[in-house]
């Protein structure tokens, strides 16, 4: 079963990089990608992407991400909003 992903402030995954918004995600599934997307209440979603490092998370704006591998079911998505992350 695929474990879902998991979306903090990248400073408390990377803790070089300084708190400025940036957003770190994982998987606790091994070999697992990721996938996000921006969500606004105004625009919409926009197109999943695939992560490949910290993100910035403008204000007013949700990211979703979820854990994806071939071979498994992708996991429940997670959203992490600009003011979980202030």
């Amino acid at each position: 079963k695929m474990k879902a992903a998991w979306a903090l402030p990248a400073d408390q995954l990377y803790p070089a990089l300084p708190s400025s918004g940036l957003v770190a995600m994982r998987s606790a599934t091994q070999g697992a990608s990721i996938g996000y997307r921006m969500v606004t209440d105004r625009d919409g979603s926009e197109q999943w992407a695939l992560y490949s490092g910290p993100v910035s998370l403008p204000q007013g704006v949700a990211l979703e991400a979820k854990a994806i591998r071939y071979g498994y079911a992708e996991s429940a998505v997670v959203r992490l909003t600009d003011q979980e992350i202030q």
